[in-house]
């Protein structure tokens, strides 16, 4: 499956650092890409049509659009991620 990102997502992987960028993007390419069904858990409610994928302390949040489309349109910690996912609305 082809991920693509979102511009924030893309400006905060070059914001971090190098290790966990690499981790996070290893982690959607490499397992999330292959396999969602497997990794990828639905949200509800508000957050509908979306789905997450818990990557350590961070969360990705995507959507798929077919079978040849993950757009991942956040990435923060799990702390607040659904604070920011809800501020894109």
């Amino acid at each position: 499956m082809k991920v693509e990102y979102v511009k924030r997502v893309k400006k905060f992987l070059e914001d971090i650092d190098e290790t966990t960028s690499y981790r996070l993007q290893y982690a959607i390419e490499n397992k999330l890409a292959l396999d969602p069904d497997k990794y990828a858990l639905p949200l509800r409610g508000l957050f509908k049509g979306f789905y997450k994928f818990r990557i350590g302390d961070y969360r990705a949040i995507f959507s798929i659009n077919g079978n040849t489309i993950l757009l991942v349109v956040l990435i923060a910690q799990r702390k607040n991620v659904y604070d920011k996912f809800k501020s894109l609305f």
